[in-house]
């Protein structure tokens, strides 16, 4: 059986994948994405004391930058903070669009580039801010976190976003994964790992609420689907893809000319504010 750290590692290098994860988080968080809006408003501001005239930010598996960019202009606007951003993303393609994308920081952001996983490329830095969202599913292993432990300089802070294991999405991953001979690292691991090193941190957990027209269900779901199954999708059995579809009508319900859905996220905060 194959691996689902390593083929998520491989999809999202492809341009197939890129651009299904792109559509995916559109459908989930909207153009103007939620997400951050909900990191910007309700956690950001609880790291205020932290906040010094310039910051040196690590975002791992950060996407095509976008969320990135939206995070660092709320923070220069809200306390006028200038940045130095060392930017890890595996995919070769996305980083190629933040490049092209870099620009709109302006003078307030020195950026830095890396096309490499995380565990493999060699940094020298130490930070005031780690964050990762909706990346840590490709780490291999416990060690991941001794390596984003010794990149935090006192009174740093990390940050991690993910899908709760009991949300819609995560319990979608667990009836896909079942085909693989691993799973994908979750935020259920990340918290054993972190009892396990005695290492303190604060949590919250927050919905992201979503809805679907029915005109465009069916699309949407195949986007859904070929997403979370890493662009498998075609390849399920008839009654694989029945139970996905039988799941995913139990989660949510229509109204009118809309599906609704919503997905449970969980944040959390190291070391604990």
């Amino acid at each position: 059986m194959n691996s689902v750290r390593l083929k998520y590692r491989q999809f999202l290098s492809t341009d197939c994948g890129a651009q299904t994860y792109s559509e995916f988080k559109n459908i989930l968080y909207a153009e103007d994405d939620s997400l951050v809006s909900v990191l910007n408003n309700n956690y950001l501001p609880l790291l205020k004391p932290y906040m010094f005239d310039e910051l040196r930010i690590c975002d791992i598996g950060g996407g095509d930058g976008n969320r990135i960019t939206r995070i660092l202009r709320y923070l220069n606007h809200k306390f006028h903070t200038k940045f130095h951003l060392d930017f890890i993303e595996q995919s070769n393609i996305y980083c190629n669009q933040f490049r092209q994308n870099v620009h709109v920081l302006g003078e307030y952001c020195s950026v830095t580039i890396m096309n490499a996983l995380f565990e493999k490329v060699e940094l020298s830095n130490k930070y005031d801010l780690l964050i990762l969202i909706h990346s840590i599913f490709a780490f291999e292993n416990g060690s991941a976190v001794d390596k984003l432990m010794s990149l935090l300089k006192e009174n740093g802070r990390i940050i991690i976003v993910s899908n709760a294991m009991d949300s819609f999405l995560g319990r979608l991953k667990k009836i896909v994964d079942g085909r693989y001979s691993d799973e994908r690292y979750e935020i259920d691991e990340l918290r054993r790992t972190f009892e396990k090193k005695d290492i303190q941190y604060y949590e919250d957990h927050f919905f992201t609420e979503w809805t679907i027209e029915r005109e465009k269900f069916k699309r949407d779901l195949n986007i859904i689907f070929n997403w979370i199954t890493l662009g498998e999708y075609d390849d399920f059995s008839k009654s694989e893809k029945s139970k996905m579809d039988t799941y995913i009508l139990g989660e949510g319900q229509f109204f009118e000319n809309r599906y609704y859905l919503k997905e449970k996220e969980e944040i959390l905060i190291v070391p604990k504010i």
